[in-house]
Parts: C-alpha cells; structure tokens; sequence
C-alpha cells in the first residue's frame, strides 16, 4: 500500500495481526482516482480485536470493486494451501462477478523447486497458476 500511495499509510512489520483496522487512501492510477483499502489479514484468532478487525475486511471487500487477496506463499506449501484457497474461492463465488487478484507474497523466499509445486497445486486444484 505505502508503494503504491508513494508515502508512509501503513505500519510494515513481519508480525502477524498489525493492521487491525482498515486503512484508506486516495491516489490516481493512469488518471483514474482509485481508493485503495489495506484492511486485517483474514485468519483464525481468539483475539477480540483481531476478530472485529476481520470483521471489518469481509465488510469492506463487500464494497470492492476489485478484490486482490494476499497470501503468503511459504504459508500455502505448509498443508494450508486448500483451505487458504476454499476461503479464497468461497468469497469470489459470492462476490457476484466482482474482479479477484490472487497475489502471492514472499515468492522470492521459495526456490524454484517450491514455486514449481505451488504452481503445480494451483493449477491442479483450481485452475490457476503463477505467472
């Protein structure tokens, strides 16, 4: 969010559960005025904050017109990757022909070996794939 916004919106951090709360900003995207929404990582907690901040994601990417969904691509080859996907694919079958970008982060950690499997598991289980 902070590249594309050209400034400092967002804290960055490598602890799960900073942004609790949704964050807006305003810019223009080949002249088009977009507003981008950071919003909670949507994940299991008992963490009553945690939980209204999730709360407030699937509320906001109701509003959406485009949704792009962050995952964590080291996450999915460690035995969550069908049910990070069904979580995926369940609220792009409910987002009535709503725009969905699946964006794997920290791709670079993986060596090519593991970024062949994911693709592969894409592919196979949904009908996706890495570019």
């Amino acid at each position: 969010m902070n590249r594309l916004a050209e400034k400092d919106v967002a804290i960055v951090s490598n602890i799960s559960g900073t942004t609790r709360d949704y964050l807006e900003t305003r810019l223009h995207l080949n002249a088009s005025p977009i507003t981008v929404v950071d919003t909670a990582g949507i994940r299991e907690t008992v963490d009553p904050l945690e939980k209204e901040g999730i709360r407030r994601s699937f509320e906001k990417a109701e509003e959406a017109n485009i949704i792009v969904y962050v995952c964590d691509a080291p996450k999915l080859l460690k035995s969550t990757f069908e049910i990070e996907m069904d979580e995926i694919l369940g609220f792009q079958n409910e987002n009535d022909g709503r725009k969905m970008i699946i964006c794997l982060n920290k791709a670079d950690l993986l060596d090519q070996s593991k970024k062949d499997e994911l693709n592969q598991s894409m592919f196979l289980n949904q009908g996706y794939g890495i570019i």
